[in-house]
């Protein structure tokens, strides 16, 4: 039973923390976070989409405050071959999680 108990606990360990899918970056976020920068409002709807959609249909949705940005790179890319994501889908994906990574972070 204690085997039993053990087990669990470091399989439980081992996956990542989950959350629900992050609420759409209003335009106000978008300006703050991107002055200047790429990604759009419409590209970081349809990523946020690709998100709940196709991360959501084979596991949880992860915390997308548990990784860097770096980190986030390499789990998107490997993810979305898995996810029969196009490259330029994978890259909406990133852009949105990247986005709402930076708005959960605490203010600097």
């Amino acid at each position: 039973m204690r085997l039993l108990i053990a087990a669990t606990l470091i399989l439980v360990g081992c996956f990542p923390p989950t959350a629900a899918v992050p609420a759409p970056i209003s335009e106000s976020e978008y300006e703050a976070l991107h002055r200047g920068g790429a990604p759009t409002l419409a590209d970081l709807s349809a990523g946020r989409g690709l998100f709940s959609s196709g991360c959501g249909s084979c596991h949880n949705h992860p915390d997308v405050a548990a990784h860097g940005s770096a980190e986030w790179a390499r789990i998107v890319e490997r993810m979305g071959r898995k996810a029969d994501l196009s490259p330029a889908e994978s890259d909406l994906v990133l852009a949105f999680i990247l986005a709402a990574r930076e708005r959960s972070l605490p203010p600097r």
